[in-house]
């Protein structure tokens, strides 16, 4: 288990996980490599379907160490093999709309023109994709980014179809 830092609240990834499988956490989203659940304690799992679920969890725990930014959720921990991570639970925010509106800007465009966004580039994220509302929650009424595991280097690797040429 890596801990990004010591946390008032203790995990057992064995019990999260036995739970999960048994159906004692609600699903509250999934996507194409990860499912998500409410672990109802202020946090919630995201397991990995697969191996891109892994690198997805495995990008989040690296971009979130080492980082106190605002603009993230924070990760509380994740298993050695990346398969889950415990990260902060967020509401959910219904348009972007919200988020432009915290931020007093007119569009995307505007939103990562702002100083707050200037490390996205070197964080290897994909700007496009943290252009979708399901990507964002609201934390002590915050905006945050909930999802930030789908970076170029995971798409490149595991997105991207390669064509053959002969």
């Amino acid at each position: 288990m890596r801990n990004k830092k010591r946390n008032s609240i203790r995990f057992d990834t064995d019990q999260i996980m036995r739970n999960i499988i048994k159906g004692n956490y609600r699903r509250i989203g999934s996507g194409t490599a990860r499912r998500v659940f409410d672990l109802d304690n202020g946090y919630v799992a995201k397991v990995a379907k697969n191996n891109k679920g892994i690198a997805q969890n495995k990008a989040e725990f690296e971009i979130a160490s080492g980082r106190r930014c605002r603009l993230f959720a924070r990760v509380a921990l994740t298993t050695k093999d990346y398969s889950l991570l415990i990260m902060e639970r967020a509401e959910r925010i219904n348009s972007m709309s919200d988020v432009l509106q915290y931020f007093n800007v007119r569009d995307n465009n505007q939103l990562f023109q702002l100083k707050e966004f200037e490390n996205i580039p070197e964080l290897d994220l994909c700007i496009a994709d943290l252009c979708r509302p399901v990507n964002w929650g609201m934390i002590k009424n915050r905006p945050v980014i909930v999802d930030y595991g789908f970076t170029y280097s995971v798409k490149n690797k595991y997105y991207h179809k390669q064509a053959f040429r002969f």
